[in-house]
């Protein structure tokens, strides 16, 4: 059966195309050798990281990090190993190491916001409680009121289940 591949991306309010572009940039920088750092730490070998690239700011972009130097990021934890708290306090996780890098690359600190759904993290960014959400993968419904950086990871879809007569035995 064929496998299908989910690309996790960060999302933001469409009304922020600076912000896009900057958080698309800082993850064209991630260079290869600390994505695969990340991947090893956090999958099996089925999971991708897309290339690298410089990171450049234009002038606007570049005065919009200054105005904004502490962004509202929330996060659904319950996305393993993507997003989750250890003993409730430390984020972690494959979308917590990307940020840091992010981090890293634009200046930009997070403060994250935990909350309990994925529709709760879109409502979030939608009315500004929020500036961006990760963990999230696009759809044409999630497009129509959100904007989607480049990929930051792409992973297939597996199953697993028991070898006992009548589960599940293939994806189709």
């Amino acid at each position: 059966s064929r496998m299908e591949v989910s690309n996790f991306s960060f999302a933001l309010s469409r009304n922020n195309p600076r912000l896009l572009r900057i958080i698309n940039a800082a993850l064209l920088e991630i260079p290869v050798t600390e994505r695969m750092t990340i991947l090893r730490r956090w999958s099996a070998g089925g999971a991708s990281m897309p290339g690298q690239h410089q990171l450049h700011f234009s002038v606007s972009e570049q005065r919009w990090l200054d105005k904004h130097p502490r962004l509202r990021v929330v996060v659904d934890d319950r996305f393993l190993p993507l997003s989750f708290y250890t003993d409730e306090v430390e984020f972690r996780g494959i979308s917590a190491d990307v940020l840091s890098k992010v981090s890293l690359r634009t200046g930009l600190k997070f403060d994250v916001q935990r909350v309990n759904s994925v529709g709760e993290m879109i409502e979030s960014v939608v009315s500004n409680k929020a500036d961006l959400l990760i963990t999230l993968t696009p759809s044409a419904e999630r497009e129509n009121i959100l904007r989607f950086t480049r990929p930051y990871l792409a992973t297939p879809f597996v199953l697993v289940s028991r070898t006992t007569p009548g589960s599940p035995s293939t994806l189709d």
